[in-house]
């Protein structure tokens, strides 16, 4: 469901991500301070961005997720819908506000996901499953994550089997229809599997209905 989390690039920038309906979620590592939520909890996000907002002068939070409001509070923000393919940025400050610019009672309260290779200033597109060790999405997570370059689709972290079983290979290198054809062929051998084993069903509940009948004339007076 809907939720948000905070990243901080290679130049200590923070950016404020929106996962949509679906989208990657990562939940290690994760750097926080003493009093910060798991960012998994729901409402984490919004009392951090509230302490955020407070101490930059800002007391309304009625658009606290709106792009332009975080932009100008500083922060970078990043949206997406779907759990396998990278966020988007959706929004740049003109003065970047570094987590190292946050009082300490601020800090106490964020928890943030290290992106060390990513520069928000640059990247319009990140992928966090490239930097996480372990995350959340609605989607299929066997179905593996596009990386932000658009050109590979690997395992999700945690669920490297399961894209070897959809997939047989270890990574797929696009275009994105070979990786769908492999998909599609997966889950046809999956739903046929499944209908072989509903009619196996089907035949075993007959005769032993079959049986339980004979048994009973049988053994009638």
């Amino acid at each position: 469901m809907d939720t948000a989390w905070f990243g901080v690039d290679a130049d200590g920038h923070l950016a404020l991500f929106d996962t949509g309906e679906d989208g990657i979620l990562p939940l290690s590592p994760i750097e926080q301070g003493p009093e910060a939520l798991p960012v998994s909890e729901e409402g984490a996000y919004w009392e951090q961005l509230a302490a955020i907002a407070e101490a930059l002068g800002h007391d309304d939070d009625d658009d606290l997720t709106e792009p332009v409001f975080l932009a100008a509070l500083g922060l970078f923000s990043y949206e997406t819908d779907y759990g396998l393919v990278p966020y988007e940025r959706s929004a740049v400050p003109q003065r970047p506000l570094r987590a190292d610019d946050l009082p300490a009672s601020v800090k106490r309260k964020l928890a943030w996901m290290p992106l060390p290779k990513v520069h928000f200033a640059s990247d319009a597109v990140v992928q966090p499953a490239e930097y996480a060790e372990e995350v959340a999405t609605w989607s299929s997570p066997d179905l593996g994550y596009l990386t932000a370059d658009g050109k590979f689709r690997h395992a999700m972290p945690g669920h490297e089997e399961g894209f070897r079983t959809v997939y047989a290979t270890e990574f797929l290198v696009l275009p994105a229809d070979e990786a769908s054809a492999r998909e599609k062929a997966y889950y046809q051998r999956v739903a046929e599997e499944s209908r072989t084993a509903a009619r196996w069903g089907y035949a075993l509940a007959a005769a032993m209905a079959v049986g339980a009948l004979v048994a009973w004339a049988l053994l009638a007076p």
